[in-house]
């Protein structure tokens, strides 16, 4: 298998039959930014400025559904492809990486050639499961996949995305995860947190995001963290590489299952810029 430039969708925890084709159809939008400093108590990015032109990109397949009691079974593929930009080079490598997140798997592994294989691969396995579930004289179940990535901020200097991918193919339960993608528009690069900070960063940031990870999900500070419903390695606070930059701050996100049964869903919280001042490098995100 390959695997998207590397690591970057290794989201580990930070530290130390009837066929009917949808045709394509695309939504535009557009967005930009600029920064506002002031004496108050905030620091954010608000619009004006060169930002990228962008069109949703939409694909789905159904099948029909096996008895007048059954549900129709689809895939739908939704993504923002970059239809105008100052730097031609830029565009057309974010949009490449763009493409390659579409076609990953849950292990961050690019698993098809393109998305009509995608598509096709997904109804397939349906059909497959729907003849084995006939020959038991089960009634098929309905399968389900939405795979969607959105626009977070689209500013003149970083382009956030968030790839959300909800999933149903028999069990208990669907199963639906979140990652988020942090491009440099001046360079394509997919950001780290490294590249977001100053050097030695590392335990300013780890206490201050658990500052707010405890306000946003009212754990009292002077509880242990191995004491209350989150399981950290260690009973302490870890953060996820899983993190988007907004518009006041950065959202950090926790899959289901990463530190929380999955009845507890996904956990997000945000860390706002003004907190981490003294740590973040301005220049790499404005």
């Amino acid at each position: 298998m390959r695997y998207l430039l590397g690591s970057c969708c290794l989201f580990c925890l930070f530290f130390v039959a009837c066929q009917s084709d949808q045709p394509a159809a695309v939504v535009d939008s557009k967005a930009s930014l600029a920064v506002e400093r002031d004496a108050g108590p905030g620091f954010q990015l608000q619009v004006s400025g060169d930002t990228a032109d962008y069109e949703q990109v939409i694909l789905a397949r159904e099948v029909e559904p096996f008895g007048e009691e059954a549900q129709v079974t689809q895939i739908r593929l939704s993504y923002p492809k970059i239809t105008d930009f100052k730097a031609a080079e830029v565009k057309d490598s974010i949009n490449a990486v763009i493409y390659e997140i579409m076609l990953l798997n849950d292990a961050g592994e690019i698993a098809y050639d393109n998305l009509q294989q995608r598509l096709d691969a997904f109804i397939r396995e349906y059909e497959m499961a729907k003849e084995e579930m006939k020959k038991q004289l089960v009634l098929p179940n309905r399968w389900t996949c939405e795979v969607e990535i959105k626009v977070v901020l689209n500013s003149n200097r970083i382009l956030s995305l968030q790839l959300h991918e909800a999933n149903f193919t028999g069990g208990a339960h669907p199963n639906s995860y979140t990652r988020y993608f942090n491009f440099d528009l001046k360079t394509a690069k997919l950001l780290a947190l490294e590249d977001i900070f100053v050097e030695g960063y590392q335990q300013e940031l780890l206490q201050t995001a658990e500052r707010y990870f405890r306000m946003a999900r009212e754990i009292p500070a002077d509880k242990p963290m191995g004491e209350t419903a989150y399981e950290f390695p260690s009973g302490r606070f870890l953060l996820p590489r899983n993190f988007a930059l907004g518009k006041t701050g950065i959202a950090f996100c926790f899959n289901p299952y990463d530190i929380a049964p999955y009845s507890m869903g996904t956990i997000e919280f945000e860390l706002p810029y003004q907190a981490i001042l003294p740590i973040l490098r301005q220049e790499a995100v404005l």
